[in-house]
């Protein structure tokens, strides 16, 4: 006989979403909170602002170019280097922890089903790294944020040295299977 105990009676159907779809999703969240780095000249600073969008969290940069009395108007906002840095933190934390599970998924791909957002990826890398250096420019008194901008690319730059076999040898030779 079948009873309650074992377990069964408490699944759950969950929503099937597949993991290529999931991580297009989770790439294009992130170039949306992180593509202010895009554009970032030397001598612009950066602030946060976090919205409650449909009951979830949504953050977004403003940056602010250097003007007379700035400082006074960041102190006023609750903004400054350590916050900064926070920032980074948090938000380039995130996105290498999907940076790993395309290092996962990418590895393990005889379909090539990650090379496409691999490549994406790695071009809003590419697109992201100058924006870095001005940043870590613009504060390059500062030994903590150097160190964490220093880290935060030496970090982008090894996920795209650990992608680039993959996805050069699968973009020039995809599996086919025949059935």
């Amino acid at each position: 006989m079948l009873s309650g105990s074992n377990g069964l009676s408490t699944l759950v159907a969950q929503p099937l979403i597949l993991t290529p779809t999931r991580l297009k999703n989770t790439l294009e969240e992130n170039k949306k909170r992180l593509n202010i780095f895009v554009d970032l000249q030397e001598g612009e600073k950066l602030g946060r602002v976090e919205e409650k969008v449909d009951d979830k969290k949504v953050v977004s940069y403003y940056k602010e170019e250097a003007y007379r009395g700035q400082w006074i108007a960041r102190w006023w906002y609750g903004e400054g280097r350590i916050k900064t840095i926070s920032y980074l933190d948090e938000d380039f934390t995130e996105f290498c922890k999907f940076l790993d599970e395309m290092i996962e998924k990418s590895s393990v791909d005889p379909f090539c089903n990650y090379v496409k957002i691999t490549k994406e990826t790695r071009d809003f890398i590419n697109k992201i790294l100058p924006g870095l250096n001005n940043l870590k420019k613009t504060y390059n008194d500062c030994v903590e944020m150097v160190a964490k901008v220093d880290s935060i690319i030496l970090t982008l730059l090894d996920f795209k040295e650990k992608t680039n076999e993959s996805v050069n040898n699968k973009s020039q030779k995809p599996i086919k299977l025949m059935v």
